[in-house]
Parts: structure tokens; C-alpha cells; sequence
């Protein structure tokens, strides 16, 4: 499959971005509000956080726990400027053991309500069974700052897991609930592989799978190897 680089891409290799680096765990405070602000119409999180007045509190627990999981990896990309983040998880990292579920049950009840918790956690367990054994990356979250939307920070810092992905000949996996992300990540490589509807009145997730690319594949892209940060030749 060719790698066609989106009209967000191009773009982002015109636009100046800031430097793209590993996000390590003094960015939390900022990248948690990040995450809140970009997640907070995604259909996903919509369902799977209770609506009520807490709800920004609840929102920052959810993604408190997320970059808890994976910042310490050192897997996971930001902006130097903070204004968008990629969390990633490597492979065999995606599964959390019985005890780690146990662990995290408190705070799935102070995210989602105590009499939504079994609903949700069913609800989540339908796309997580569909999860490939085989071993692979696991983008978990991406999300970039209103401000920046549309600019190229997404495909950016998308691309910068994705180049890991193919300098070690893995795949990578994610699940999106926003259908109009399905083509962004289409044109990075991803294809769908399934889709989920959840359970008790859940939205759609499809599950997207990307093989590793090589830079051959980049040929007839119109970009270069080193306009692409790839070494020449």
C-alpha cells in the first residue's frame, strides 16, 4: 500500500511546527488539559464519562490515568510547545493484567458513576476482545489543542510514532469513534479492520491497522527522503 501523504501533511511540512520530542511526565499538567479539551466532544468519551457537573474533573481522571500508563514508557511524542500529544503503548503493553484491573475500578467509578460502571466497562470490553494478539504499537490517544486544529500538529506528531513503527518493521494499531478521522488516518497507512457498536447505547469504533511502511513507498509522493526527516540515500 502506498503511503499518500493528506493535504494536512504537505501542509505540515510548509507550516512551522514546533520540534516534536518525547513527552515525559513533567508535561502532565499541561497535556491533561490538552486532552480534555480535545476529547471533549468525541463520541467515545462523551458516552464513557458521566455528563453532569463534575464532568471536567471526570475528564482529567480519565486522562490523569492515561498518561500514567504511558508516559513512563517513553513512547509517547508532544510538541515543544505542548500543543499536541500522541500516547503510545509498545507491544504486549495494551492488555492490563486482572490485578491492574483491579487497580483501576475505583477510578473507572469516578470517571463514569458507580451506577454506569458495569455498563461501561461491558461496553469497553466489546472493542477491547476485537484488540490483535499480534504483536504491534498501540496509538491510544491523539489529540492536538483547539488552537492548533487543522494546522498539521495531528499528522505531525502522528508521523512521528509511525516513523518508530517503521524503522522496527512493526504495526501499528488504533480505534477511533469519529468517523471523519477515518480518512487522516487512511492516508497514513491505517485501513479499517472491524468495527464495534457498543452496547447500551455506545457509539460506532472502528478498528484500524496499519502494516510498516518502508520509503520506497514514499515514491511518487512528490516529498523527498529528507524533506520527510529520513536519511538520504
Amino acid at each position: 500500500m502506498a503511503l499518500l501523504l493528506d493535504q494536512e501533511t504537505r501542509r505540515s511540512l510548509e507550516i512551522k511546527i514546533p520540534q516534536i520530542r518525547i513527552a515525559c511526565e513533567s508535561d502532565c499538567g499541561r497535556l491533561i488539559e490538552i486532552l480534555v479539551d480535545a476529547f471533549d466532544n468525541d463520541p467515545l468519551t462523551r458516552w464513557f464519562v458521566l455528563e453532569d457537573k463534575r464532568r471536567p474533573e471526570r475528564l482529567r481522571r480519565l486522562f490523569t490515568w492515561y498518561l500514567s500508563q504511558t508516559l513512563p514508557l517513553h513512547l509517547s511524542h508532544t510538541t515543544e510547545d505542548q500543543n499536541a500529544v500522541a500516547l503510545w503503548l509498545g507491544p504486549g503493553q495494551w492488555k492490563l493484567s486482572l490485578y491492574r484491573q483491579i487497580q483501576f475500578l475505583p477510578k473507572i467509578i469516578r470517571v463514569v458513576g458507580l451506577h454506569r460502571a458495569i455498563s461501561r466497562i461491558r461496553g469497553v470490553d466489546a472493542f477491547q476482545r476485537k484488540h490483535p494478539t499480534v504483536p504491534h504499537y498501540y496509538l491510544a490517544v491523539l489529540g492536538t489543542a483547539p488552537a492548533v486544529q487543522g494546522r498539521g500538529f495531528g499528522s505531525a506528531i502522528l508521523q512521528a510514532g509511525l516513523s518508530r513503527c517503521d524503522k522496527k518493521q512493526m504495526p501499528a494499531y488504533l480505534e477511533t469513534s469519529t468517523e471523519r478521522n477515518l480518512p487522516l488516518y487512511e492516508r497514513h497507512g491505517f485501513r479499517v479492520i472491524g468495527e464495534v457498536n457498543i452496547p447500551h447505547d455506545g457509539p460506532t469504533v472502528w478498528l484500524m491497522w496499519r502494516d510498516p511502511q518502508t520509503a520506497d513507498l514514499l515514491i511518487g509522493t512528490g516529498m523527498d527522503r529528507g524533506s520527510l526527516g529520513l536519511p538520504q540515500s
